[in-house]
């Protein structure tokens, strides 16, 4: 929630004031939100749950105690980020109703470790096993990330351990174009796919995949977001995570948030 108590103002690296920019005005399909600790439920000391701030209850959980991820301080732009081992930690969230292509999906992340052949989130269709794809090391390349349907294609797009990137895709069905804080980086091809789960921190079928990730927000919007959402998110998100230094010079909201 946005309180009205300065319009340029941050608290808790929450933007704040009654005319800021709100991801909820673009009715997400899914929200997973760090910073919103009301939204994280700490089990023994490790998160069972990282609830959807949507309204759509597509929430993220781990039920099995050994794989559950913590939520640590520091992480991610000086702000609390929840972080997988790579060793066994995940969360999922289970089937959901059908999110078609063409749809937008967005990820605040700090890679703490970049091991070719781990992924960092999975996506699924709502029937059957082929996996939709999304976030991985690819094997044949140093420092990298690829965004896929199938795991032989795909452009790599750089990714260096122990750094924040704000990543969003633009997924309409041939191909996807890609952003890495703020800057277009590249048209990675994707299947065809609708989505119906979500993994965090493995590929969802085989404990050879987990990633040891930090992540700090999840957003996915049904359909493409013009330039200026895109954009708004973008420097929402900057804002929020105090990675404003990273956006291009020309962005609109290099200088101050949406």
């Amino acid at each position: 929630m946005f309180i009205g108590i300065a319009n340029n103002s941050t608290s808790g690296g929450v933007i704040r004031g009654s005319n800021r920019f709100n991801p909820a005005t673009l009715s997400p399909a899914v929200w997973l939100d760090a910073q919103a600790t009301s939204s994280v439920v700490i089990t023994s000391g490790a998160v069972s749950q990282w609830s959807d701030r949507s309204g759509n209850n597509r929430n993220a959980t781990q039920a099995t105690s050994a794989n559950r991820p913590v939520l640590s301080t520091n992480q991610i732009g000086g702000f609390s980020a929840i972080v997988t081992d790579g060793v066994n930690d995940s969360l999922n969230v289970a089937s959901w109703a059908t999110v078609a292509q063409p749809f937008t999906r967005v990820l605040v992340f700090n890679p703490v470790v970049v091991t070719k052949g781990r992924w960092v989130s999975q996506s699924f269709p709502p029937t059957g096993t082929t996996d939709q794809g999304d976030i991985y090391y690819p094997t044949g390349a140093t420092n990298a990330i690829r965004l896929v349907a199938v795991l032989a294609t795909g452009t790599d797009v750089s990714c260096v351990a122990n750094t924040d990137y704000i990543r969003v895709a633009e997924v309409n069905g041939v191909s996807s174009n890609v952003y890495t804080n703020g800057t277009a980086a590249g048209v990675q091809s994707v299947g065809t796919q609708s989505l119906g789960g979500l993994a965090l921190g493995w590929n969802g079928t085989t404990g050879t995949t987990y990633s040891n990730t930090r992540y700090g927000e999840v957003l996915i919007f049904a359909g493409l977001l013009s330039t200026i959402n895109r954009q708004k998110v973008e420097g929402y998100l900057a804002w929020k995570w105090n990675l404003q230094a990273e956006l291009p010079i020309a962005h609109p909201y290099k200088n101050g948030p949406p």
